[in-house]
């Protein structure tokens, strides 16, 4: 009913995200509280499981007993092993890829959000471009 109030289309997906652009059709978001949030959360992994080993520092942040220390040990284990998931069957989950480019002309950087469906005649999903 809110969101008919508001004049809205559609109501909430009471559900998991598919996206973290979905958080801009929430109501009450706006453009500059969702620049804020983005890179802090992520929706792709599908389990609800907090996972110290792949979040994002600003998420580590948010976590009760995080202090800076603690974060800045965890960030350079993960750059030490090279290791920065648990190793399990990768079917459903979702992975950022990120490349920079770097040259005379300046830096490009992209990244991408793709999902491993199991399925072999489509074995990937972008869920997001940056």
């Amino acid at each position: 009913a809110e969101y008919h109030a508001a004049g809205r289309s559609y109501g909430p997906r009471n559900g998991p995200f598919q996206s973290i652009d979905e958080m801009k059709l929430l109501l009450g978001m706006t453009p500059e509280l969702f620049e804020h949030l983005r890179d802090a959360v992520t929706v792709h992994s599908l389990h609800g499981v907090f996972r110290t080993q792949t979040a994002p520092v600003a998420a580590l942040r948010a976590l009760p007993g995080m202090d800076p220390m603690t974060i800045r040990q965890l960030v350079a284990e993960r750059e030490v092993s090279g290791k920065t998931y648990p190793e399990r069957v990768l079917d459903g989950m979702a992975f950022t890829l990120s490349a920079t480019v770097t040259g005379a002309w300046g830096r490009l950087s992209r990244e991408e959000v793709v999902r491993i469906t199991g399925n072999p005649a489509q074995p990937i999903l972008i869920q997001a471009w940056r």
